[in-house]
Parts: structure tokens; sequence; C-alpha cells
């Protein structure tokens, strides 16, 4: 074997469990954070306790439903009244590219790479709405 082919060869071995550890980061299922999600949304614009309550129980709600699931390359994101299937990619600084997304009905869904971001960070996943600026906040099961 020529020491070409066994240089790109022991890269190519060396950089599996790299890609393989990269995704056992997300691998699981991820629940909504509300207390870190409710912080954020109001950390720029406080709001009157009533409003936050009401928020914070909104919320509290959507939990009880709302994950995220990594399985391989495959995402599913469960709203409680419906479920999308994703392939996804790694994006730059920890960013998850989603494609192929469809809902249960088979129909392409709204979970837009150019409208929503999916990122790590700090051990949270956070789905950002790009046009609002706000994030939602999930931890790992």
């Amino acid at each position: 074997m020529k020491f070409r082919t066994a240089l790109a060869l022991s890269f190519a071995l060396w950089a599996v469990p790299a890609v393989a550890s990269a995704d056992a980061k997300l691998e699981g299922t991820w629940n909504l954070d509300v207390p870190a999600t409710v912080k954020l949304m109001t950390a720029k614009q406080p709001l009157p306790p009533d409003q936050l309550k009401a928020m914070t129980d909104e919320m509290g709600k959507m939990s009880q439903q709302f994950s995220l699931k990594f399985v391989g390359k495959q995402l599913e994101a469960n709203t409680g009244e419906d479920v999308t299937k994703c392939d996804w990619s790694w994006g730059k600084d920890d960013e998850v590219v989603t494609k192929n997304c469809l809902n249960s009905k088979g129909k392409p869904n709204d979970l837009d790479p150019e409208r929503e971001a999916i990122q790590l960070k700090g051990g949270a996943l956070y789905l950002i709405n790009k046009a609002e600026g706000n994030a939602i906040v999930f931890r790992r099961k």
C-alpha cells in the first residue's frame, strides 16, 4: 500500500468517529425548557406579572406535547397536533440544517431553514425564529 493511500485511509477512519460523536451530541429526545424559554423571550421586553404567568402557563401546556427527537440523521418534531419528520445535517456553528420535512400527512411543512434555525449552544437546543429574533429552548431528557 502506498503511503498516500495509507494516509488517506487512516484519515478517513479517524474522521468517522468524530462525525458519530457529533451526531451523539443530538441523539435522543429534547423537551421544551419552559423557564429558559420564558427568560429568553422576556429578556428584551419584560412582561407584567399577569402576562408573565399566562406565558409560563401556556408554555407549560406546550411542554407536555412539544419535543424534538433525533435518531441518526432523522429529526422528528412533535407538536402534539402533528409530527414532522425531516432529514438533517450539521451546518456551521453547530447549526442543524433540515431538509425534506414532511408532516404526518406526507405534505411539506413549515420547518424552513430560511425562516427558522436549530442551533446547539451550551448543552441546549434552540429553535430560533429568524424573523422575530426569539427562540424556544429545549433540553435533552
